[in-house]
Formats: structure tokens, C-alpha cells, sequence
């Protein structure tokens, strides 16, 4: 994947305590990349993976000049979902407390990227199983390869869904889909997921990194206050009465229009020329 996304110089910041754990966050104003760096085993979960995500979203949510984030992984493939061998090395008895720790750091990860008020574009190649299904669930828009491939997973190994794929993916695949994929547990490819809604844009292999910069830049060129403030309308709409989010538009919409980007879009609209938004 490219490393050289658009933006100033580079300052790069590796959450990462030891190679083991496996997450880059690297920041290149007006763009910023959470890499899953555990190609070897699949950019396989571990709760240090976990909470590093955690940190790194947290860390995103304030870094002023980011503007748009980008999630991936290295190696052949974009996540296999947690790493099964921690639960195989532990006793059965062990496994229930073992798990509770893994989905509660994985949670907190999960609410984190998607509460970003950021654009977040998630970059899908190789297989991308379970608990790496739930975190393009997460994700905003999604770009994958061509030759990507889909798996739920969990039903595989006896288990239920985490990572919140069974609120996010009857919401974007809808519920019989979403049903039958967990009750199949068939590999899907990328084209039928975008077909379905799981994913935005398909590229071939070898223009996978030049779309994501393109699509990354295009992101981050955005008003990136009213783009938050419409991300937390789009998640907080499901939950409350329709009177309740008309209100919710409106105390966002006068927030928007005070913002220094909706200055410029009124103007450039005016004036018959593209809107050089600044994020503020």
C-alpha cells in the first residue's frame, strides 16, 4: 500500500511497543493511516493489537490538521479477525474470560473509529474474515480489490458475532443477506459485495494504492465539520424518534452554518467556482 498519501511532511508516529503488536499509526496532515502490521498471521487480533487501535483512534479524534483516516492492512491479506490460536493454547475453562477481555478491548476499538467525526475510508484486500469484517463495518466508505474476498467467519468456529457486524451489516446489507451469510458461512467476492452496499468502489489489484490516495484526498478536500456532524446524525438516527433526529438536524445544521467551511461553500456557490474547504 502506498505510504507516500498526499499531504505536508510526513510525521509519523508508531503506536507499536514491540512488532508483535502489529499497529502503525502514521499522520501526514491531511491524512492519516491506522495499518494492522501483523501480515504474517493474518493482521490476526491480539488484545495489545486491541487497545492500540483504541489509542490510536482517541489520538486521531484530536490530531487538528487530520482530515481524513485511512484503516488497512500490510501483507497479503486485510484481516483474518482474531488470532484463534490464543484461545486453542488455553484451557476451555479459560477461554469465556479470555474472549470477554478480547471483544471488550475489541469494542472500545470498534466505538472509537466510528465515532470519528473524520471521513474514515477502510481499504479491503486479500481475505477479510470475522472480527476484519466488523471493522469495515465500522468504516464510513469502503475500497476493496478486485480480487478480495469475504468470510464471515464466527458460525465457522461455533461462535457469535462481534466487533458490531450484527448491527452494522443488516443496516448496510440488510437482514436476510446478513442471515444467510452467517448461516452459510460462504466465502463472498468483493464484486457481490458491492453489489450488496459493503462496498463503495472496486479497483484492480495493482490500482489499489493509487485509489485509496485519490479517494483519501477527495475525502479529506471535504468540509470536515459538517461531515462529522452528519456521521453522528447517519449513527444516532436508528435510536430515537423521527421528532427527536428532526431536532438533532436542526441543532447540527446551525452549528454547520457558523463554521468557516460553510462560509467558503456559500461563497464559492455564488461566485460559480469549486469550494476550498479548510476543515474548520
Amino acid at each position: 500500500m502506498d505510504r507516500n498519501l498526499p499531504g505536508g511532511s510526513p510525521e509519523t508516529t508508531n503506536l507499536r511497543s514491540t512488532a508483535a503488536h502489529g499497529i502503525r499509526c502514521e499522520v501526514r496532515p491531511p491524512i492519516a493511516e491506522i495499518v494492522l502490521d501483523r501480515p504474517a498471521d493474518g493482521n490476526t487480533f491480539t488484545p495489545e493489537l486491541l487497545s492500540e487501535l483504541a489509542a490510536a483512534a482517541v489520538r486521531l479524534a484530536t490530531e487538528a490538521n487530520v482530515r481524513a483516516v485511512v484503516v488497512r492492512g500490510s501483507g497479503k491479506n486485510f484481516c483474518f479477525g482474531a488470532n484463534i490460536d490464543m484461545f486453542l493454547e488455553e484451557p476451555a475453562d479459560r477461554r469465556p474470560a479470555l474472549l470477554r477481555d478480547l471483544v471488550t478491548r475489541f469494542h472500545v476499538a470498534i466505538t472509537r473509529l466510528a465515532r470519528l467525526e473524520l471521513p474514515v475510508l477502510g481499504v479491503a484486500h486479500g481475505m477479510v474474515v470475522g472480527g476484519g469484517l466488523a471493522l469495515l463495518g465500522a468504516c464510513d466508505v469502503v475500497l476493496a480489490a478486485e480480487s478480495t474476498r469475504f468470510r464471515m467467519g464466527w458460525s465457522g468456529i461455533g461462535i457469535t458475532m462481534d466487533g458490531g457486524a450484527t448491527w452494522t451489516l443488516p443496516r448496510i446489507i440488510g437482514a436476510r443477506r446478513t442471515l444467510e451469510l452467517i448461516s452459510t458461512n460462504r466465502i463472498f467476492t468483493a464484486a457481490e459485495a458491492e453489489r450488496w452496499g459493503l462496498v463503495n468502489w472496486l479497483a484492480p489489484e495493482a490500482d489499489l494504492e493509487k485509489r485509496t490516495a485519490e479517494i483519501a484526498r477527495t475525502l479529506a478536500a471535504g468540509p470536515t465539520r459538517a461531515l462529522g456532524l452528519c456521521k453522528r446524525l447517519v449513527i444516532g438516527g436508528g435510536s430515537q424518534s423521527f421528532e427527536t433526529h428532526l431536532e438533532d438536524e436542526a441543532v447540527a445544521l446551525v452549528e454547520a452554518v457558523g463554521t468557516a467551511d460553510a462560509d467558503e461553500g456559500l461563497r464559492a456557490f455564488r461566485e460559480r467556482r469549486p469550494p476550498r474547504f479548510s476543515g474548520r
